[in-house]
C-alpha cells in the first residue's frame, strides 16, 4: 500500500553557482600605451594643457605599512616555461645607456606578452644589478604586474607607487589606474573609487576603463543603482561583451532575469563565439522553463567547445528535466572526463541511474559526490532517498538524518525521516517527525504519507483525522506532484480502510 514518494526534482541545485567568473574584476593590460623611463614614450597621456590637480599619493602608504605585516595573497604558480631561451646566454651590458635600456626594455616586454615571468624578473634582476640603482619606469611596472598577477598584491603596489613617483608626472593615468585596480584586490573600494574619480576629472569622464572598474567596487559595496549608472557609462563609451556580461551579472544577482538574458544576449551580439556567455544563456533560459531555448544555446555552445564541461553538464541536466536518461548520463560520463572532480556531475550522475533502477551504480556516484563535498546536504538526502528505495532503513536513516544537520528547514527530509522510522517500528519518533513537517509547510504528501504509516501501525483514529486534512489540502493544490499519480491509486484502499 505504501508507495515511496521520492522526489528527485532536487537534483538540480545550485551548485551551478560555482562557475562564476572573476575575470571581470581586474584585467591585466588591454592599452596599447606603455610606460619607458623619462617620460620618453609618446603614448603615455601628460600632454594636455589643463594643469592636473597635484593628486597626493602619501595618503595611501598607511595602507602599505599596514598590510605590510600581513601575509601577502597565496602564491599562484607560475606558467609553463617550455621553448624558453636561455637566461644564462642573454649579455647583460657593463655600462648603462638609453639604447641599452631601451633594449632591455623590449626583452622585458617580450616575455612579459608571452607569459614567461620568471625570465622576465630573472632578467631584471640581472640588470638591476648592473646599472648603479637606477631602474626604468617600466622594468618596475612590468615587476609590479607580475607580482599582482602571483598574489603578492602589496608588493605590486608599492612597486606601482615607486613607478608613479619616479615618473613625476601627476598625468601618467595609466599607473594610476592599476594602483585603483590593487586597492580594488585589497578591499579598499572607496579608495579605489577616490583614484578613478581623480583620473576622470583630468580626463574629462572619457575613460570607460575608469567608470568599468568603478562599476565593480560599487558592486562589492552592494550599491546596485551607482555600479548601474557606471557600468552603462563605461559601456557608452566602449561597448565590449565583458562590460556587457558585468552588468547581465549584476542584475541577475538582483534577481532582475529578464535583464539580465537581455545584457549576455547584447554581449553574445558582439561575442557569437563565446561558448561561456552561450552555457549562461542556456542555464538561464532552463530555469525559466524555457527548454527550447535552453537546448538552442547549449547546442551552439557544444559547438563551438565540445569539451567545456559547463555546456555539457547544462545538455545533460536539461536531458534529465526532459525525461531522457539514457541521454543524460551520456553527456555526465563525458562531462566527468575533463571534471572527474564534481560533485554536481556525480549526484547528478547518480540520480539518473537510480530512475533507473541501478541502485548499486547510483549508490557509487552519491558516494563519489558525498566524499567530494561532504558538507552539501543534498546529496547526503539523495543517498538517503536511494537507500530507502532499496529497503536499506538504517543506512537511509544515516544520510536523511545528516541532510537534517545540514538544512534544518526543508520540511520534505522530516517527511522522509517519518517514513523510514515508521518502517523501523518506531511510530512514536515517526509521528514526531511527520508533525514537524506539517508545522513547517501543510503539505498533502505529508499528510498522505503520515496517514500510510498511521494506518500501517493500527493508528486508525489519527489517521483519520490527518485524512481528513489530506482531503482538504489535496482539494486545493492538487497536481503538485508527479506521486499524484500513486495517491490516486492508494485513495479507494485508504478510503475503504478507514471506513
Amino acid at each position: 500500500m505504501d508507495k515511496l514518494n521520492i522526489d528527485n526534482n532536487n537534483n538540480n541545485n545550485n551548485n551551478n553557482n560555482n562557475q562564476d567568473n572573476n575575470n571581470n574584476n581586474i584585467d591585466t593590460i588591454k592599452e596599447e600605451n606603455t610606460i619607458t623611463n623619462n617620460n620618453k614614450n609618446p603614448n603615455i597621456d601628460n600632454t594636455d594643457d589643463t594643469v592636473p590637480k597635484p593628486i597626493n599619493m602619501d595618503k595611501f602608504e598607511e595602507i602599505e605599512k599596514n598590510d605590510q605585516n600581513n601575509p601577502s595573497f597565496i602564491d599562484i604558480s607560475k606558467p609553463p616555461t617550455n621553448e624558453s631561451p636561455p637566461i644564462d646566454k642573454i649579455p647583460i651590458p657593463s655600462k648603462i645607456s638609453d639604447n641599452s635600456i631601451d633594449s632591455l626594455n623590449f626583452l622585458v616586454h617580450r616575455f612579459f606578452t608571452k607569459n614567461l615571468f620568471s625570465e622576465c624578473l630573472e632578467v631584471l634582476s640581472k640588470f638591476s644589478k648592473n646599472k648603479n640603482q637606477y631602474e626604468s619606469s617600466y622594468s618596475i611596472f612590468i615587476r609590479a604586474l607580475i607580482e599582482r598577477s602571483g598574489g603578492n598584491i602589496n608588493k605590486s603596489l608599492s612597486l606601482f607607487r615607486t613607478c608613479f613617483k619616479q615618473q613625476n608626472n601627476n598625468s601618467n593615468f595609466f599607473i594610476l589606474r592599476e594602483i585603483g585596480k590593487n586597492f580594488i584586490l585589497l578591499g579598499k573600494f572607496k579608495m579605489a573609487i577616490e583614484i578613478f574619480d581623480s583620473i576622470l576629472e583630468k580626463k574629462k569622464n572619457e575613460d570607460w576603463n575608469c567608470f568599468y572598474n568603478k562599476g565593480i567596487c560599487y558592486l562589492n559595496l552592494n550599491n546596485f543603482n551607482e555600479s548601474l549608472e557606471n557600468l552603462n557609462k563605461a559601456n557608452e563609451l566602449n561597448n565590449n561583451d565583458e562590460i556587457l556580461i558585468t552588468i547581465g551579472k549584476l542584475y541577475l544577482n538582483n534577481n532582475d532575469i529578464k535583464n539580465g538574458i537581455e545584457k549576455y544576449e547584447n554581449a553574445l551580439e558582439i561575442n557569437p563565439n563565446n561558448f561561456e556567455i552561450l552555457t549562461t544563456l542556456g542555464t538561464l533560459y532552463l530555469k525559466q522553463n524555457n527548454n527550447e531555448r535552453a537546448f538552442d544555446y547549449f547546442e551552439q555552445a557544444m559547438e563551438k567547445n565540445k569539451k567545456f564541461s559547463n555546456s555539457l553538464l547544462g545538455l545533460a541536466s536539461l536531458y534529465q528535466f526532459q525525461g531522457k536518461y539514457e541521454d543524460a548520463v551520456i553527456q555526465y560520463k563525458i562531462s566527468t572526463i575533463s571534471n572527474p572532480n564534481s560533485a554536481l556531475i556525480w549526484n547528478n550522475l547518480g540520480l539518473c541511474f537510480f530512475v533507473k533502477n541501478k541502485f548499486i551504480a547510483a549508490t557509487t556516484c552519491l558516494k563519489k559526490a558525498n566524499y567530494l563535498e561532504p558538507f552539501e546536504w543534498i546529496i547526503s538526502y539523495n543517498l538517503g532517498l536511494v537507500y530507502l528505495g532499496n529497503f536499506q532503513y538504517s543506512s537511509a536513516f544515516i544520510y536523511m538524518n545528516t541532510a537534517a544537520s545540514l538544512k534544518n528547514d526543508y520540511y520534505l527530509i522530516y517527511m522522509y525521516l517519518g517514513i523510514i522510522l515508521a518502517y523501523l517500528d518506531d511510530i512514536g519518533n515517526a509521528i514526531q517527525y511527520y508533525d514537524k513537517a506539517l508545522r513547517m509547510n501543510e503539505d498533502y504528501l505529508v499528510c498522505f504519507n503520515y496517514v500510510v504509516s498511521l494506518l500501517k501501525n493500527e493508528m486508525f483514529a489519527n489517521a483519520k483525522e490527518k485524512f481528513i486534512l489530506f482531503e482538504k489540502l489535496y482539494s486545493q493544490k492538487k497536481g503538485q506532484y508527479a506521486e499524484d499519480v500513486f495517491i490516486e491509486e492508494d485513495l479507494p484502499k485508504i478510503k475503504k480502510l478507514l471506513g
